[in-house]
């Protein structure tokens, strides 16, 4: 009799499974699907993502690139941190910089996905302040939020509002914005996290540049009246910070500058940037050669601001 009953569970049980794996499949698929739209392979950290490990506390993070040195006075954008036993935490983080020294006191953040809204209420200990820099920094970090990320990498239309006690601003998030969420919500359904090849911070040559340093290459040399000095920024000035600016450009084969950008700037918010490119630009140069013949060349430029005590 229980043999009866276990050969009638069978074609049971069979559909069952068959159900389950056709299931998968598609969960399979669609994840594939979901993941190649947002450019993230397996094995592969996904272009515009940037992965560091903090020393301290061994926990590896995967952030945007742009938030390195962003300039922007209201930022969203996802982060995925990783720990060592391997869990993963998919959150997004808020950031708002204020010149007032307690910054915009943030509360809450009402977030519009296409025309919905939704108010996400922020504690105390929810909200970092930083005022050591040139603008107060206020941070927060909501933690466990795949689904609205998600939902902000497949909206059209995303809007958020800050909140603070006395003023709220809003930041409409751009496409690049959006495009970001879509990556680390695929990158964080990963099996395996990739994990960068670590290597020297050497930046890339410039296509149609020579190098300094390649063989025959005679380097540009600054024409000294045409350096001018960079405006020092009000805030930084205001906040008494110093600063230091790297940058790579192109000097031209009539000895001009082109294709300035920024490679590391010891701090971002303070407007050292701008002032260095923007004096930068001014600079004439007389033109590398090679072979005897000027030559656009790769240069790398190193700018400080220094306050005259």
């Amino acid at each position: 009799m229980w043999r009866s009953i276990d050969q009638d569970r069978r074609p049971c049980l069979s559909i069952f499974v068959l159900i389950w794996v056709a299931l998968s499949t598609m969960a399979h698929l669609s994840f594939a699907g979901e993941a190649a739209a947002a450019g993230v392979v397996a094995g592969k950290l996904p272009q515009g993502v940037f992965s560091g490990v903090n020393e301290g506390t061994h926990i590896r993070w995967y952030l945007p690139e742009c938030w390195l040195c962003d300039r922007s006075r209201f930022r969203v954008y996802p982060m995925l941190s990783v720990d060592a036993s391997g869990h993963r935490n998919l959150a997004l983080h808020a950031l708002v910089l204020s010149e007032a020294k307690k910054g915009i006191r943030l509360r809450e953040l009402d977030v519009r996905l296409d025309g919905v809204d939704t108010s996400i209420p922020l504690d105390r200990d929810d909200v970092e302040i930083d005022p050591s820099s040139c603008l107060t920094a206020e941070h927060a970090t909501l933690k466990g939020q795949d689904d609205l990320i998600r939902s902000i990498g497949e909206a059209r239309e995303v809007v958020v509002a800050f909140q603070g006690a006395k003023e709220s601003r809003e930041y409409r998030l751009t496409k690049s914005d959006r495009d970001s969420a879509r990556t680390f919500a695929a990158l964080s359904r990963l099996e395996t996290l990739p994990i960068p090849q670590e290597t020297v911070n050497k930046p890339a040559a410039i296509e149609g540049a020579a190098t300094v340093g390649d063989q025959g290459v005679v380097n540009p040399e600054i024409i000294r009246s045409s350096k001018v000095k960079p405006e020092y920024p009000r805030v930084a000035r205001k906040r008494k910070r110093q600063g230091r600016v790297v940058l790579q450009l192109v000097v031209e084969a009539d000895g001009s500058v082109d294709r300035a950008k920024v490679l590391q700037s010891t701090t971002c918010d303070c407007g050292f940037e701008d002032a260095a490119i923007d004096a930068v630009e001014q600079w004439r140069y007389t033109p590398g050669r090679l072979n005897g013949d000027a030559v656009p060349v790769y240069f790398t430029v190193v700018v400080d601001f220094k306050l005259e005590w």
